[in-house]
């Protein structure tokens, strides 16, 4: 049985100068297509411009079509740019939300429009189950529509499964009594723990940055604790969006070069500079062409450390250690019901005896839930 996937991974042509490709949004969608296996999708369309004619009949030959998540709920949600009732409607299949979050940016989750409402409204009268990552995201919606409360599940979001999954079931891993003690305490600094880093190689550290707003003070700091804290291990910076194409070189006397023309001075914060520091500490640039490239280079390193909420949950899914610095509030729910710090970087030090049991025997007990919301899809659609 077919269907198919509306999804933010997919950029058009006609935005691709203010908006990049984001590798986690393609984290979330190869995630949501391994954990409906073996059902086929039979078509990928962006959520970043209405639907042509040939989309919609495409979209209505499949038997339903995944609204793919990122953290697009907010406020004026409408699915597509500027949707309405009347092109929902042109939708004849079921809509099925996976996967999808709060925004997370200031004042961006007040207080739900009108036309946002009706839209969910309609695409809950159509299915059983929606499913949706975090609780502050379930929290947010079923305030603004409370007779959702029993459909809007919380799965927490795919890309925190990928060693769960064998076939098609999502498989608990070996928790033992130790572990659930150590799940009882609060997450924070210098939580109580074996203490992993002395009994683990650490060969590679990748650090991910987010290149926009106030970026600069966070992630310099990050590169420059990585540097020193790990001076015999493969430093590399991994860059899931690319502001910067093509794939310049950005050396140092690259940076230079620029200060000396006048575009900016050497150490102004910048993504340009943020590369050139990150070379000068000695740190390689990886920039991925696909999300499988991505997954390869991350399943062969020892330890993440940055901003990018969907590197960390692809570590936490391979029970590999991995420390999330705090850019917005899409983080913090996550934090919430996975039991993992969010970490201050003036005090990243503090939080690297964490005790990742905790979190994986959280990720374990959301399994529940994100089985019963697969089953019930290839049950009711096959």
């Amino acid at each position: 049985m077919s269907y198919s996937v509306i999804s933010p991974f997919l950029v058009p042509p006609s935005i691709a100068a203010k908006k990049r490709v984001n590798i986690g949004d393609g984290f979330i969608l190869y995630s949501i297509q391994k954990l409906l296996a073996p059902l086929t999708c039979e078509g990928i369309f962006t959520s970043r411009q209405p639907l042509s004619e040939s989309d919609l009949a495409q979209i209505n030959s499949t038997r339903f079509v995944i609204l793919a998540g990122a953290n697009q709920l907010h406020d004026e949600f409408s699915m597509l740019p500027k949707m309405t009732l009347q092109q929902l409607e042109k939708i004849e299949v079921p809509i099925l939300p996976f996967g999808i979050g709060i925004h997370g940016q200031a004042n961006r989750n007040n207080e739900m429009s009108q036309n946002t409402r009706i839209l969910l409204r309609e695409i809950h009268q159509r299915i059983q189950f929606s499913a949706w990552r975090c609780p502050r995201t379930v929290s947010y919606l079923t305030q603004a529509l409370p007779e959702l409360k029993d459909q809007a599940l919380m799965t927490g979001c795919p890309v925190m499964y990928g060693s769960r999954v064998s076939s098609d079931l999502l498989q608990p891993s070996q928790s033992t009594a130790s572990q659930s003690t150590a799940s009882q305490s609060t997450a924070g600094p210098a939580a109580e723990s074996a203490d992993w880093l002395a009994h683990q190689a650490i060969n590679r550290v990748v650090v991910t940055v987010t290149e926009r707003d106030d970026f600069w003070a966070r992630e310099s700091a990050t590169l420059a604790f990585v540097a020193g804290k790990f001076q015999h291990a493969q430093k590399v910076l991994s860059l899931h969006q690319d502001f910067f194409m093509p794939r310049w070189d950005w050396s140092l006397s690259t940076a230079k070069s620029f200060a000396r023309l006048g575009f900016k001075r050497q150490y102004d914060p910048t993504p340009v500079m943020l590369r050139a520091i990150a070379r000068k500490y000695g740190f390689k640039l990886f920039i991925p062409h696909s999300v499988e490239e991505c997954f390869d280079f991350y399943q062969n390193t020892d330890l993440h450390i940055g901003s990018r909420l969907h590197a960390h949950l692809y570590f936490l899914s391979q029970r590999k250690p991995s420390f999330l610095t705090y850019v917005d509030d899409r983080c913090v729910g996550f934090s919430e019901s996975l039991d993992f710090p969010i970490c201050e970087v003036e005090k990243l030090d503090t939080y690297l005896n964490y005790d990742f049991s905790r979190c994986q025997l959280e990720i374990d007990k959301l399994n529940a839930v994100m089985t019963q919301f697969v089953s019930h899809l290839k049950q009711t659609y096959a």
